[in-house]
């Protein structure tokens, strides 16, 4: 009996998490808030078999390199989303911004350099400390000196792609892409003739790329990460790389 009311409390404290979850939705659209709700169901009932999850491709995630990929038009669509992004974010245009990232649940953007000899991160995990983030890096008298009008340089050109179709731990499209490019400041120095890098984890939503984890290193920090950057979702196994 008190094992039924132990399993009992615990399912109760689920519904009333996702229900908060779903409730916290805000001003989001009708496409994020089913989003949200289909990620509320996939995290809280990963196995329920009474659920209907039909949107999720069941592929195991070792079978889905196998899986064909246009591989020649999705290279195309994700550049042409992070060339979107590069020019609204160097025009300073949030609303751009906005409908170029995913704004759900587990997003990060960081841009990392180095001032003073210590490496300085700007990270955000959420839509609203994001535009937070980005309101005060594009000031001209930011809230660190290092970052104070940053754009992105040199050019918005992406180098390597890996790209894989929805599986059993993903409900979507999903694909990462490196860049050597970054964002920087006036406070920090520029090197440009030594490449900074971001890295970049696109979901594919309704037939759209969408930014959803994004990473910019300094050209003087990258060396630091070794081609592993510090965004969980990202990932570069050779069997999904586009050719």
């Amino acid at each position: 009996m008190a094992e039924k009311k132990v399993i009992s409390f615990t399912t109760c404290l689920l519904l009333i998490g996702m229900l908060l979850f779903i409730l916290s939705c805000g001003d989001l659209s009708d496409e994020e808030t089913t989003d949200r709700i289909r990620f509320a169901e996939f995290f809280f009932f990963p196995t329920a078999p009474y659920i209907d999850k039909s949107y999720i491709e069941a592929v195991p995630a070792d079978e889905v390199a196998s899986l064909k990929i246009d591989y020649e038009s999705e290279k195309a669509a994700i550049q042409q989303v992070y060339s979107e992004f590069y020019q609204a974010f160097n025009d300073r245009d949030m609303s751009s911004i906005k409908k170029i990232l995913y704004t759900g649940v587990n997003i990060e953007f960081g841009i990392y350099v180095l001032g003073s000899g210590v490496e300085q991160r700007y990270h955000a995990s959420n839509w609203i400390t994001i535009r937070d983030m980005l309101q005060c890096i594009w000031s001209e008298q930011a809230c660190a000196e290092s970052m104070s009008n940053t754009f992105w340089k040199p050019n918005p050109t992406l180098s390597e792609f890996y790209i894989r179709s929805k599986h059993v731990n993903a409900p979507w499209d999903e694909a990462s892409a490196k860049g050597f490019n970054y964002g920087i400041g006036d406070g920090t120095q520029d090197l440009l003739d030594v490449p900074g890098e971001t890295y970049i984890y696109f979901v594919k939503i309704n037939g759209e790329w969408k930014i959803y984890q994004l990473v910019s290193l300094a050209p003087n920090i990258a060396p630091r990460y070794k081609g592993k950057p510090p965004i969980d979702r990202y990932f570069n196994d050779a069997k999904y790389k586009a050719p």
